[in-house]
This record gives structure tokens, C-alpha cells and sequence, in this order.
């Protein structure tokens, strides 16, 4: 895709929907979606890839830490 897509990086962010998770051992039902992504290796290579990969990780596990709130957000 990334020729076509004319950047050296794509995401392609899926949908949020319930799945069986592991927490402490035990089978709950938890939120979750996917995130994928294409890159150009000429570049950007794979440890950057894997500090953004971290990065992403916590601003979607933490948002609140990181984004401002929605104008007109019930939750804010």
C-alpha cells in the first residue's frame, strides 16, 4: 500500500468491538480493536517503528493522560 498511498507510513485503524481477554489468569469479555500498519523501510525502520508502536499503545490505553476531551463530551 505504500506506494500506492504516496507516505512512508499507513495506519489502518479497525473497529472497537468486545473479545475474550486474559486478565489475572481468567477469561473476561474486554474491548479491543486493531491497528495495522505499512512503512517504507527506506524510511523508517524497525526500531522506529517499534517506538512508535509504544507510543500509539499508551495514548490509546491512556487517552484521557494524553488528548483533550471532545467539545461537548458527556464523559468530560
Amino acid at each position: 500500500m505504500v506506494p500506492f498511498s504516496r507516505v512512508p507510513i499507513l495506519f489502518a485503524i479497525g473497529e472497537v468491538k468486545e473479545h475474550a481477554l486474559i486478565e489475572n489468569g481468567q477469561v473476561t469479555a474486554g474491548m479491543a480493536m486493531s491497528v495495522n500498519a505499512t512503512l517504507d523501510h527506506r524510511v523508517i525502520d524497525g526500531f522506529h517503528a517499534s517506538v512508535m508502536a509504544k507510543v500509539l499503545r499508551e495514548w490509546m490505553e491512556n487517552p484521557d493522560e494524553h488528548f483533550d476531551g471532545l467539545e461537548g463530551d458527556l464523559a468530560g
